[in-house]
């Protein structure tokens, strides 16, 4: 599999809720919530920066938020924002955009497997 395609199969198997790897982690609660909570604010600012071009900024704010979901137990997110991040260093406009569209379905099931997020 090339790094500079999106990994669409993740996205095509998890047309459904998406819950965190660590939800049985009671010390992880409140940090899941706030960032599930938080997401699609902050793919909204990916999708703006992304439409400005700005593939620096972008790339600066998904390895955040990258290393967020990995920590919060988002292992898919992640992933898809790693390969993001690699076709903003390698100014790949339309493997940028696609990687966005799968980051923005795997909010929507991520948001829909966390309770009181929907």
């Amino acid at each position: 599999m090339s790094l500079s395609r999106p990994d669409k199969k993740i996205v095509e198997i998890r047309r459904k809720a998406i819950r965190s790897v660590y939800e049985e982690n009671p010390g992880l609660d409140d940090q899941i919530d706030l960032f599930v909570r938080r997401l699609a604010e902050q793919i909204d600012h990916l999708q703006d920066a992304e439409c400005a071009g700005a593939f620096d900024a972008l790339s600066e704010k998904a390895s955040l938020l990258g290393d967020e979901a990995e920590q919060l137990g988002y292992p898919d997110f992640a992933r898809i924002v790693q390969k993001m991040c690699l076709a903003c260093r390698e100014d790949e406009a339309n493997s940028v955009y696609e990687s966005l569209v799968q980051l923005t379905e795997l909010t929507r099931c991520i948001r829909l497997g966390h309770r009181g997020a929907a």
